[in-house]
């Protein structure tokens, strides 16, 4: 398991004594009737023929529910298997990136204008400095709950691969 902080990956089998079929119709059942505005935590995505990707979703924790599980469903002998990974989200990790290069940016410019006698650069570099923190918080607080939300996912395909 690669444990970089934005492009850690793990990879996770799920097996169950469901068929392939059973499986995927247990599945689309699932997110075909989540419903969008609960409050409870369920497990939310799509399934692409045999293409899977699901991630957990709590209507009082969306800014943290940013791990989803990309996988595809096969037979294996009697029951089937879940073969993929888990990684953060495509848009979670532009975030990670994002959000603390944009504070530095605005800290960067509020420098300059400090060199440039401005009036404001304490301000604009306060306020950088304030997001690049802020955002850096958030990615160390998401690292830290990633493995609450594997456990959700995991336990949740068991359940319904079973």
């Amino acid at each position: 398991m690669s444990e970089n902080w934005i492009f850690w990956r793990r990879p996770l089998e799920v097996r169950g004594a469901a068929d392939a079929g059973e499986a995927a119709r247990r599945l689309n059942a699932l997110f075909a009737t989540a419903t969008r505005f609960s409050a409870a935590e369920r497990l939310t995505g799509r399934l692409d023929g045999m293409d899977l990707v699901a991630s957990r979703r709590a209507l009082l924790a969306g800014a943290s529910d940013v791990v989803e599980y990309r996988a595809r469903l096969e037979p294996e002998g009697r029951g089937c298997v879940l073969r993929g990974t888990l990684a953060w989200k495509m848009a979670t990790r532009i975030q990670f990136i994002g959000f603390p290069l944009m504070g530095l940016v605005i800290a960067g410019t509020g420098f300059l204008q400090r060199l440039y006698g401005s009036a404001t650069a304490d301000d604009v570099t306060l306020f950088g400095g304030g997001i690049f923190a802020v955002s850096i918080l958030w990615l160390m607080a998401a690292n830290g709950m990633k493995h609450k939300q594997i456990e959700f996912i995991e336990a949740k395909l068991r359940e319904l691969i079973a």
